[in-house]
């Protein structure tokens, strides 16, 4: 049985709305989101996006996320290694 991947972004400005995140995803195709608010964080918020099973693909966006900068705010992202529940 495969994996479920599932990466999570943070550090995404408050005001990012879906066509923004559909825009950072979109080299590796149509992807599964949603858009947090960041817990304890006004000014933050993360995206959780499914990612399947295909772990080159998903090590592949984390790297190009990971330490990325949008509108001067510097992104994090974690790849699931889990399966989640």
């Amino acid at each position: 049985m495969s994996t479920l991947l599932r990466l999570i972004v943070g550090g995404l400005p408050r005001g990012i709305g879906s066509d923004e995140v559909k825009r950072l995803l979109q080299p590796f195709g149509e992807s599964r989101f949603a858009v947090l608010d960041m817990p304890g964080d006004d000014n933050q918020r993360m995206a959780i996006v499914q990612l399947g099973t295909d772990t080159q693909s998903g090590s592949r966006l984390h790297r190009r996320l990971n330490q990325r900068r949008l509108h001067g705010r510097r992104l994090w992202a974690w790849l699931t290694v889990l399966p989640w529940a």
